[in-house]
């Protein structure tokens, strides 16, 4: 009993193991705000890939000021690293 198919996890193991199987697997879609073109990515998008429109880093007003390009390039997070609470509503969601 318990035992299906080789595994012999309890419930909540097998929970956990989805919790970071799909939390490994995220992606970020992000609508543009200028030109309505929907991109997805597993990282921020920097850029609309229709109209060239860039983009602030999801948490860029909650971090320090980028002294340097490659600083202002580093504030943009992997989709893993992001919660939905961070994204613009009806602009970004997590999937």
């Amino acid at each position: 009993m318990g035992h299906m198919g080789g595994h012999n996890l309890n419930k909540e193991e097998h929970r956990m193991n989805l919790l970071i199987t799909t939390s490994r697997n995220k992606t970020i879609i992000k609508k543009c705000h200028s030109c309505g073109h929907i991109m997805e990515s597993r990282t921020e998008v920097q850029k609309c890939a229709q109209c060239n429109k860039p983009f602030l880093p999801v948490n860029y007003h909650s971090k320090e000021t980028a002294k340097t390009s490659l600083d202002f390039y580093d504030q943009f997070q992997e989709a893993e690293e992001l919660s939905e609470e961070t994204l613009v509503r009806g602009i970004q969601v997590l999937w």
